[in-house]
């Protein structure tokens, strides 16, 4: 839409996901298994990659913890697909990984992107997470009324920044840190340089 764009990446037994090789794509496990993003002006996540904490990909639920994996990724579920009228828009997919089981969809409809989960299970000791954005912090970060600085967290029914709202359906808290982080290119693929990259970043589960 003119103001908004919204994104869902989901694989199924029919495509290859994505690959690592060569260095390169060393943490993108997560990345094809619900990834999703949203963006008003185009640089939400401009320069992230080396700060990202690639287990809370925005849009995915997965543990806190990125699998190693070389060659082409494949998702050996059938029941993945989407649908839209060039207008609105729906995905669902159903998420089968040695590390976590889930349904998911995704419905879009004028200027809202409802994200719905269920029947989430995990063979993983590490905690599970639904995240509903990792994104650059700009302006404000706001959780219920509390307007958070950098290091600080907290817990909310409601969350707004950078010109969006993110509200839990069901009445759980969502969790909201404000933080500045630094990476390094080389953890994302060994041909990048070494050095820091800062962000302040707003993670949103």
């Amino acid at each position: 839409r003119p103001a908004v764009y919204y994104s869902v990446k989901a694989t199924s037994s029919r495509t290859v996901g994505t690959e690592s090789g060569h260095g390169e794509n060393l943490l993108g496990y997560w990345s094809p298994l619900g990834c999703s993003f949203v963006l008003r002006r185009g640089d939400e996540y401009d320069g992230l990659p080396p700060v990202w904490d690639w287990s809370r990909l925005p849009g995915t639920t997965a543990p806190a913890t990125v699998p190693h994996f070389e060659g082409l990724l494949r998702h050996n579920q059938r029941f993945v697909g989407g649908v839209s009228d060039a207008g609105n828009g729906l995905m669902a997919m159903q998420l089968n990984t040695p590390q976590v089981r889930a349904r998911k969809a995704w419905f879009f409809y004028g200027d809202a992107m409802v994200a719905l989960g269920c029947a989430i299970q995990s063979s993983s000791a590490e905690l599970v997470a639904t995240t509903l954005n990792q994104a650059r912090v700009r302006g404000r970060v706001v959780a219920g009324t509390k307007v958070l600085s950098d290091g600080m967290e907290a817990k909310a029914p409601g969350c707004w920044h950078d010109g969006f709202h993110y509200a839990s359906l069901d009445g759980q808290e969502l969790s909201v840190r404000r933080s500045r982080r630094s990476g390094v290119g080389q953890r994302i693929n060994r041909a990048l340089g070494a050095g820091a990259v800062e962000a302040e970043v707003a993670l949103i589960t």
